[in-house]
């Protein structure tokens, strides 16, 4: 998704996005929000090499090429700067020339985990993907009045991006959502692998626009390889 701030942050304390700024800015406003965007960008402190997640719980070597923002910042992006309801992530996974702002973002990989709703390795080869994408889909209609109290946009669910599957060596579940988010005219890719573990799962999100899901396919394995459970807690 190519994100862009809107201009709207010169007269608010809240940050908000749009696919563009719009023509009706003047130029002072234009120098003001650009020198906003260069001190967003500033601020990032990103990590690279061998990072701890959740206390210990897993593990990500930042793969050569991409960079790394801890859970701090990366809610910082997700909630005032890409304006989505609060999150529990653990870290943000970016290429290493893409900034959370820039115009040519392609994407990036939000990691979370979660120790409801576990997917065991024989339920995992059984999933019935008909169902579940019904059963996501009403899920997420049933939760657009909620997101309309709270002022966010309305979401619709496509459909899959591509056919979901599950690989049985490496215990990893994929599936690929294609968004439409009220307003906009690009669809959204949500790229979906949790990493199933004994006790919960990771799950890496690549969140773009729906025509980076070739780029993303084509990086996902490198991206795969760098994250996993810690011996530690991975053992029950």
């Amino acid at each position: 998704m190519k994100h862009v701030l809107l201009i709207a942050f010169i007269f608010a304390t809240k940050l908000s996005y749009s696919q563009e700024i719009t023509e009706e800015i003047t130029e002072e406003q234009k120098v003001v929000y650009l020198k906003k965007m260069d001190s967003i960008n500033d601020s990032f402190t990103y990590k690279y090499g061998m990072v701890s997640l959740h206390n210990g719980l897993a593990e990500i070597n930042v793969p050569d090429g991409y960079k790394f923002l801890d859970a701090k910042q990366s809610k910082y992006v997700i909630s005032d700067l890409w304006g989505n309801p609060p999150s529990e992530v653990l870290g943000m996974l970016f290429p290493k020339n893409i900034s959370p702002i820039d115009d040519n973002f392609t994407y990036a990989v939000e990691i979370t985990y979660s120790n409801e709703g576990y997917i065991n390795d024989e339920d995992a080869k059984n999933l019935n993907y008909d169902d579940l994408l019904k059963e996501m889909q009403e899920n997420t209609n049933s939760g657009n009045s909620e997101r309309l109290k709270l002022g966010y946009p309305t979401i619709d669910f496509v459909g899959w991006a591509s056919n979901p599957y599950y690989d049985q060596i490496t215990k990893k579940l994929h599936w690929a959502k294609e968004l439409n988010f009220e307003g906009e005219d690009i669809n959204t890719l949500n790229y979906n692998i949790r990493i199933l573990g004994r006790k919960g799962y990771l799950n890496l999100n690549a969140i773009g626009t729906i025509d980076v899901l070739p780029i993303f396919k084509n990086d996902v394995d490198e991206i795969l390889k760098s994250v996993s459970f810690t011996k530690r807690k991975y053992v029950s």
